[in-house]
């Protein structure tokens, strides 16, 4: 071979060389330009995905809190629906009022649910009601108990025939037709007073002011009148008058007292208010309001409540003294079925009257007054009430072998249920004494 050819051949096979390394080049490059599309590729469908989940994520987020509103909305709108049924069934069905109070409210209760004080000498033992506690009397000696029946105090008096009255945390105690007097505030003594002549009524407000009717003097009676730490601020000389009541305000500004003369053609009942601060100045006008009650109404007690209006409780009505003016609220005169009535209560005054309810039975009605707007709310108990006592906004109705215990706006706040005679009730702040010969049971309302 020629050197020419020779060197065509060698510069042929060093081009085919090139080419083929050229194309491995190409190849590889192609690969590595599929291989990023593909992961760009990929990298697109997981932030995709990514974004897609995302969104999914966020939609169900979204639904679920929306459900949860659905859910929280729903379930109130039910318990209020539910709520609202009951209301309107307890206010409208007496049964299942009934029915209600005794299974779902637990409104009755029985001996098992009370605490037990047991009397030794019932001849010689008195029950004396003090606010939040209950205290019995024997040998001179008052013992005071909570509501599970423990004793609280021990405070040594000189009384065995008590008459008193109890306010807050003040207890005014004394002997009845007797000279001694006591009051108490909580467990201790604040003062003891030896007086002239023979106590027939005692009253005392919530700040320990104390007022004490006295007979047996040289006037028909004499009303004192003491603060709280015992001095007296007033001693009042009736001398053609009995006073049957009186009431102090709670303001300490005004004593109120219900007086009668009796004479030999007819009886005359006043109503008369006194400023304590002339009174304490000896001022001859300290009596800032007389009124002459018509009909020859008699007077029977008088109440102040909260504010500053005078309840006053006559034969024949009810009336409330506001501003020097008297309204009649309750007519007691034109139902001959009334079988009790009273004003000693917060802000109420109420009358029981006895219906016929079948041939030889009767429930008794109680109709209760607010002394502020006279609104009036109805309870009707089954049974005919043996005794009524009332304290704060409670009225308790002894039907013999069950209480029913009332608030003022005629709602039941318990039934208490006896196996024998209930002989009396005594009440305080949010407890209750039932009282048997041998016993006292001692509740919580």
């Amino acid at each position: 071979m020629d050197k020419d050819k020779k060197d065509k051949v060698i510069e042929f096979n060093k081009n085919a060389k090139k080419s083929r390394t050229n194309a491995k080049i190409i190849d590889k490059n192609t690969q590595k330009g599929n291989h990023a599309k593909k992961e760009n590729i990929v990298n697109t469908e997981k932030k995709e995905n990514e974004k897609n989940n995302v969104s999914i994520n966020n939609t169900k987020g979204k639904m679920s809190k929306r459900n949860k509103k659905i859910l929280i909305i729903s379930s109130i709108s039910i318990i209020a629906l539910v709520m609202v049924t009951l209301i309107v069934i307890y206010l409208a069905n007496e049964n299942a009022r009934e029915f209600m109070d005794k299974y779902l409210f637990r409104k009755n209760i029985s001996e098992e649910n009370a605490e037990i004080i047991e009397i030794e000498n019932e001849n010689n033992t008195s029950i004396i009601g003090n606010s939040k506690n209950i205290g019995i009397l024997t040998n001179n000696t008052l013992k005071q108990y909570n509501v599970n029946a423990k004793e609280e105090s021990e405070i040594n008096i000189e009384i065995n025939n008590p008459i008193y009255d109890y306010a807050d945390r003040y207890l005014a105690i004394g002997q009845k037709n007797d000279s001694k007097a006591y009051l108490i505030k909580d467990s201790k003594i604040v003062w003891e007073k030896e007086l002239e002549g023979k106590i027939s009524k005692i009253s005392v407000n919530k700040n320990g002011y104390t007022s004490i009717v006295l007979t047996g003097t040289a006037y028909k009676t004499v009303i004192e009148l003491y603060d709280t730490e015992g001095n007296r601020l007033t001693k009042i000389y009736l001398s053609k008058t009995i006073a049957v009541d009186t009431s102090i305000s709670n303001d300490n500004k005004y004593l109120a007292f219900a007086e009668i003369s009796t004479s030999s053609t007819n009886t005359k009942t006043n109503v008369k208010i006194l400023s304590i601060d002339k009174a304490k100045e000896e001022n001859l006008d300290a009596i800032v309001y007389t009124y002459e009650v018509p009909d020859s109404a008699l007077a029977t007690n008088v109440n102040y409540i909260d504010n500053g209006k005078l309840v006053c409780m006559f034969d024949n009505s009810i009336q409330v003294i506001e501003n020097n003016t008297p309204n009649t609220i309750i007519d007691l005169k034109d139902d001959k079925n009334i079988s009790f009535a009273g004003i000693d209560l917060s802000d109420s005054a109420f009358k029981a009257t006895e219906e016929s309810s079948g041939l030889f039975s009767a429930n008794t009605k109680v109709e209760i007054t607010n002394v502020n707007n006279q609104k009036k709310n109805v309870y009707t108990v089954k049974g005919v009430a043996k005794s009524v006592k009332t304290y704060g906004n409670v009225i308790a109705l002894n039907l013999g072998t069950e209480i029913e215990f009332i608030d003022t706006n005629g709602w039941l706040i318990k039934r208490y249920n006896s196996s024998s005679e209930v002989k009396d009730i005594i009440l305080g702040d949010g407890i209750a004494g039932i009282i048997y010969k041998d016993k006292v049971e001692l509740i919580s309302l």
